[in-house]
């Protein structure tokens, strides 16, 4: 097999989002690979601190995620999403949590949140300071879209994000299940849901790989890649 293919194959079906021991693992991956087609290799480490400012973006902290679902308690009992079916079933960086209540479409000054369980579509971290600042008790987000599927969209919540926010846990479900909530908003007086993340914040290590064809050459050609992303994927 190809060499690149066999890396490309084995880092797909891998999670490794920012911040997380999955991104640790896949640089060594990288950097055994390439050391093995005879590349000079150096690792060089920064850090998931929440603080730092590298090329004017402030580094998020490290993030790791146990486990996380959602479920309809009312009218009637469903799963709505679960990380057994994929890590997307939680927004990346959510804090860690558990909700429960009566499910809400927001209001566009999110009047209606207060004590509630919020399904919106606005962008996770507006909607995180919104529900916040409101006191919701928790969000499931969604994203409307072609394909009944998960989108990569996450918080990536710095130091100052936390000293802001409230800690409240976010969940996605898949455009079908959106679809299914409103019609039951519309049609039930009490739609109640419940929603748990088991996750937490830490200080992790930002791996980058730099491998060299010929590390005496003082001209170069840089070529760059990000290797983070939710698994199964590119």
């Amino acid at each position: 097999m190809d060499p690149a293919k066999k890396v490309w194959g084995l880092l797909s079906s891998m999670d490794r989002l920012q911040g997380t021991a999955g991104l640790i693992e896949a640089a060594k991956i990288i950097s055994q690979e390439a050391s093995n087609l005879g590349l000079d290799v150096v690792t060089r480490t920064y850090q998931y601190d929440g603080k730092e400012t590298i090329m004017g973006l402030t580094m998020p902290l490290g993030w790791e995620l146990t486990d996380g679902y959602c479920e309809l308690v009312s009218p009637y009992n469903e799963l709505l999403c679960s990380t057994q079916e994929h890590t997307l079933a939680v927004v990346p960086y959510s804090p860690g949590g558990v909700a429960e209540g009566s499910l809400v479409i927001p209001l566009p000054d999110w009047s209606n949140t207060t004590g509630k369980i919020v399904l919106t579509d606005e962008e996770p971290l507006v909607a995180l300071y919104k529900a916040s600042e409101k006191g919701a008790l928790g969000v499931i987000w969604y994203q409307d879209r072609d394909i009944d599927a998960y989108t990569y969209r996450g918080l990536f919540l710095n130091e100052s994000h936390l000293e802001e926010l409230k800690m409240i846990p976010m969940v996605q479900v898949k455009p079908s299940i959106s679809k299914k909530l409103k019609r039951l908003l519309i049609n039930q007086n009490n739609v109640e849901a419940h929603l748990e993340v088991k996750s937490s914040f830490k200080l992790e290590k930002m791996p980058v790989v730099e491998a060299r064809l010929n590390p005496s050459e003082k001209a170069n050609i840089v070529l760059t890649a990000h290797y983070c992303h939710v698994g199964p994927g590119s």
